[in-house]
């Protein structure tokens, strides 16, 4: 389940490339985002979330960090 281990590790490992490289737009997407689609942004720091039938954006993502 998305919130579960799967989302643990995507949330760490998008926090540490945030850290070593923040110029890079990190971007969740798949089965799962789509379903939790608010949840996603709301509690991890993906920049960009991508959703069937469309991206989703971090409200000022470029300056979220």
């Amino acid at each position: 389940m998305w919130y579960g281990e799967a989302f643990k590790n995507a949330k760490c490992l998008v926090d540490m490339i945030n850290k070593i490289a923040p110029q890079v737009i990190t971007i969740g997407g798949g089965y799962h985002a789509t379903l939790y689609e608010e949840y996603l942004l709301e509690n991890s720091n993906f920049d960009l979330e991508y959703v069937r039938g469309g991206v989703s954006f971090r409200e000022n993502f470029r300056h979220s960090r």
